[in-house]
């Protein structure tokens, strides 16, 4: 058996560790929960080998539509879009019945990436992962946020652009329980963006589309767009 490296280098150096000193997300690792594992996915319903889904312009597809109470636990997506899926693509989510989306984010911009450019990164929340770089030339999005509900939870992606979305594969795992714990929060995403500057050129919206600027007006103030992540707790 492999020990994680925080406790080969405690046990060397002869140091006794308790459950309630680990660091976080350790601590509850020895903490036995009366919890289910159980997953959604992309699968083939026909039982086949073709185990994603399109999404049209306009188009909004149900990832997951989970009854009772839980915590998401792992999100996972693969994707073969066009030129600008990353921004077009919204992901939403919805907690315990919510009208309005608890979650309302661009992929791209929930996953880290803020300009339409897939970078890869590993980080304890969220992940870009190098996937298929050939044809289709898709990655690997993974998001390890905890998403309780205590009601039901509803997750869906939509295609807001003007180009379809050839495949979508994801998979949503999450633990099931009977009632989730006291004074614990939900998950919330938002997206936000000031655009204070205006383009030049005759053609826009490419890399390099020639436009001159000779003033030196509009060039001061350019936002990145923001995700705002929060818990609040509800009472």
């Amino acid at each position: 058996m492999r020990l994680p490296a925080f406790f080969i280098l405690c046990l060397c150096a002869g140091t006794t560790v308790y459950a309630n000193e680990l660091p976080e997300p350790f601590s509850g690792m020895m903490t036995l929960t009366d919890t289910t594992t159980a997953r959604v996915s992309s699968y083939n319903r026909s039982g086949g080998n073709s185990d994603y889904f399109p999404v049209a312009p306009g188009e909004t597809i149900d990832l997951a539509d989970l009854d009772g109470a839980g915590i998401v636990r792992h999100l996972y997506f693969s994707i073969w879009g066009g030129e600008h899926y990353l921004r077009d693509l919204v992901l939403r989510a919805y907690w315990d019945g919510s009208e309005s989306p608890c979650i309302e984010v661009p992929f791209g911009d929930f996953f880290g990436l803020g300009h339409e450019r897939p970078r890869f990164f590993t980080s304890l929340m969220i992940t870009l992962n190098p996937g298929d770089l050939g044809i289709f030339g898709t990655f690997g999005f993974n998001s390890y946020f905890p998403m309780p509900f205590a009601n039901g939870a509803h997750i869906t992606l939509t295609n807001e652009g003007t180009d379809p979305v050839v495949a979508v594969w994801y998979q949503i795992e999450y633990e099931k329980m009977e009632a989730l714990p006291e004074n614990l929060g939900r998950f919330h995403a938002s997206w936000n963006r000031e655009n204070l500057t205006k383009a030049v050129g005759e053609v826009q919206n490419v890399t390099l589309h020639e436009g001159i600027n000779n003033t030196g007006d509009e060039i001061m103030w350019c936002l990145t767009p923001k995700v705002t992540v929060t818990w609040p707790v509800f009472s």
